[in-house]
């Protein structure tokens, strides 16, 4: 039985510009210093993009703000591959995206105090995803998608000791929700937005000058996006309002940070998120018959992911920094689809630090994500007809890498 269009729709909705892991997030990003340290960051976290990996970081960071910009390029392509080996057409999509990373940490009780406040905003999950446009109009295809959650965090860490500090933040996520397909098997142009909350609360230890641990928890955050599109019935264009639910997943992030030497500093860290909360992808129709409304099965599963850092300082202000991470594989053969690209996967990081005046310095930092192409069998034909939710959605060859720039300055108070 084929799909309806709606469900169609809805499977292209969950694509990023940004991502791949669990499909829908890059295992790393944030500040420039976290993405050149292969996000081995959580033992550190001393700018403002600790409100979201770990609040407690706020206490012993310096005032300031933060300012910067991630570019992310993140090509993408599936080869149809049937029960007989034979190989359809490439269908290949890109993304490049800007993403800004913006925030501000302030000691409200003076240059002593031991609370530090701050506030940010960044692009947490998701992105936007555009395919090659097909070679005639008749041709059913996805053309673009967007599924992504932008927040405003806010919140503080208190130094309860020279040693020992806990902190907290409110998460408030602006999700957006968009598909445009062709012939699936009609045209469908859909949008929604909403807004939901969520939670950051961690801790860090600093046992001697020489050794931070530290870690984050990060809830789960549910967004109701509601808004309007139409649907091309019959040929005939109907408009309608629309519901999807995003269920961000909860990570926990547990790391260490040692110091050697002065000039030298490596850290290790290890996530897990849990993306087993994408059980099934749902858009409901208010106002329409319940028959329009479309449920999916998922049943992603949760990962780890496993970070390793280094920082030598060269003198001055001018630091180096590099690292490499593994993360693991969310989506099962079974639901895979071309939007939803995910395998255990490898990154490699750079980045660097230059003075540019007394009360400013540059950050800059590369990271690329690759990972195996994944070959998903053509099982339809050993799956009984008493359980055809057991066949692979999307048999066929899929393959994507994302490569982030990201540059910023940081500004003492």
């Amino acid at each position: 039985m084929k799909r309806p269009a709606l469900l169609i729709a809805a499977l292209a909705a969950i694509v990023p510009a940004t991502a791949t892991a669990g499909g829908l997030a890059r295992p790393n990003g944030g500040s420039p210093r976290s993405v050149g340290m292969a996000g081995a960051f959580a033992a550190i976290a001393d700018d403002a993009t600790a409100l979201s990996i770990n609040p407690a970081g706020c206490a012993f960071a310096e005032p300031g703000g933060l300012v910067a910009l991630e570019l992310v390029l993140a090509p993408r392509s599936y080869v149809p591959i049937d029960a007989a080996g034979t190989r359809g057409p490439s269908e290949d999509a890109s993304a490049f995206a800007p993403a800004p990373v913006l925030g501000i940490l302030f000691k409200p009780g003076g240059a002593d105090s031991p609370v530090t406040l701050g506030v940010g905003a960044w692009n947490s999950y998701g992105g936007i995803l555009s395919w090659d446009p097909p070679a005639s109009d008749q041709v059913a295809a996805i053309t673009k998608s967007e599924e992504l959650a932008f927040d405003v965090v806010m919140g503080g860490g208190w130094k309860i000791d020279d040693r020992f500090a806990i902190g907290a933040s409110l998460r408030m996520g602006l999700g957006l929700f968009a598909v445009t397909a062709q012939k699936k098997p009609v045209n469908s142009d859909l949008s929604a937005i909403g807004i939901g909350v969520g939670a950051n609360v961690g801790v860090m230890i600093r046992p001697t000058p020489t050794i931070s641990i530290g870690a984050g928890w990060r809830s789960a955050m549910n967004v109701t996006t509601s808004g309007s599109g139409t649907l091309d019935i019959a040929n005939v264009p109907t408009n309608v309002d629309d519901e999807h639910i995003q269920h961000w997943p909860q990570a926990l992030s547990t790391s260490v940070a040692i110091a050697p030497s002065p000039d030298f500093l490596v850290a290790a860290q290890v996530d897990w998120t849990g993306w087993s909360s994408f059980e099934s992808l749902d858009i409901t129709f208010p106002g329409q018959s319940t028959g329009l409304n479309q449920h999916f099965d998922l049943d992603w599963k949760d990962t780890f992911t496993i970070r390793l850092g280094g920082q030598y300082h060269l003198g001055g202000r001018t630091m180096v920094r590099g690292g490499v991470l593994w993360d693991g594989n969310a989506v099962p053969d079974r639901t895979i689809e071309r939007q939803y690209l995910d395998s255990s996967k490898y990154s490699a990081s750079l980045g660097a630090t230059f003075g540019v005046s007394s009360r400013m310095v540059l950050d800059v930092g590369a990271d690329a994500v690759f990972g195996p192409k994944r070959v998903v069998a053509d099982n339809s034909g050993s799956v009984s007809a008493q359980w055809p939710e057991q066949v692979n959605t999307s048999p066929g060859e899929h393959s994507g890498q994302v490569f982030t720039l990201v540059s910023g300055l940081r500004i003492a108070l």
